[in-house]
């Protein structure tokens, strides 16, 4: 087995890309992790999100699947 360590300091030098395809598609992802059974290791936040949801979010709802294909508008590439 390969192991990899990372020291602090490596870890500082971490960045992450900016896209503005990212709110969007964590949106998508969280949608469909929310339609996914009680089984999963998310369950307590789907009970805390669940309660939470505005009206407004089934527009969004109604063109994510519970999972499988999504519609490549809400999940551009960059």
């Amino acid at each position: 087995m390969l192991r990899i360590h990372f020291t602090a300091k490596d870890l500082a030098g971490v960045a992450f890309a900016h896209s503005s395809a990212l709110p969007v598609r964590e949106a998508v992802l969280s949608l469909q992790l929310l339609r996914r059974g009680s089984g999963t290791p998310f369950s307590a936040w789907r009970r805390h999100v669940l309660g939470r949801l505005p009206a407004r979010a089934s527009l969004l709802g109604s063109l994510v699947p519970a999972s499988g294909w999504v519609p490549d508008f809400l999940t551009p590439s960059e």
